[in-house]
């Protein structure tokens, strides 16, 4: 801000002069920038504050003393060299992702497994899995186990009646996130069965 010094020429002076504004402070005259006026946000901004306001709001629950997800948070937190709160809060911004499935040890039949390979997989809360008939009847539904990092198993509780099969992958994260994907499959595209599960499968037909 600009002090302005009047000649008996100019007396007085005061309003607004091309991108300058003068003042009277005082007795004392200023010139001065006029306010920085900000344009209202756009719906996309108003959006995006209020879910990051709630973002925050979980993070600041999820990372307390006694949350039952406080453990992964700081966990991650430690791998990552971030603090727990960014951590939770970038998670609630990120659904889980599912990397890929593996079906080399599924033949169809009750006690084989597959195999479900995840990203971030330390802040997913449950992975389930439901095989169908291709007309959409449900064969049987559960929950995959964490057997390995980055990895979750699902063993099979009932035989395909057929050759062909949907599965379908919901995975939920800590926030409540949820990523679903499915596959219909054939059991051709599994290989074959191991030879002892070949002679088995011989002696109950």
């Amino acid at each position: 801000m600009a002090k302005v010094e009047l000649t008996p020429t100019i007396g007085r002076m005061s309003g607004k002069a091309g991108d300058l504004i003068v003042r009277c402070i005082n007795g004392e005259y200023y010139v001065v920038k006029p306010p920085f006026r900000r344009k209202d946000p756009t719906e996309n901004q108003v959006e995006h504050r209020k879910r990051f306001s709630k973002a925050l709001r979980y993070a600041a629950r999820a990372t307390r003393e006694g949350s039952p997800k406080r453990e992964a948070y700081v966990d991650a937190a430690e791998r990552e060299g971030r603090q727990p709160k960014n951590v939770a809060v970038s998670d609630w911004f990120h659904p889980p992702e599912i990397e890929d499935v593996d079906f080399s040890e599924y033949h169809g039949r009750a006690g084989d497994k597959i195999v479900i390979c995840l990203v971030n997989e330390a802040r997913v809360h449950s992975v389930r899995l439901t095989i169908s008939e291709p007309d959409g009847n449900t064969i049987e539904r559960g929950h995959a186990v964490r057997t390995a990092k980055l990895e979750w198993t699902y063993t099979a509780t009932e035989d395909l009646p057929g050759d062909d099969a949907t599965f379908t992958i919901s995975v939920r994260d800590l926030p409540g996130n949820v990523t679903e994907e499915s596959m219909a499959e054939n059991l051709e595209n599994f290989g074959d069965l191991p030879e002892d599960a070949e002679v088995a499968a011989a002696v109950e037909a």
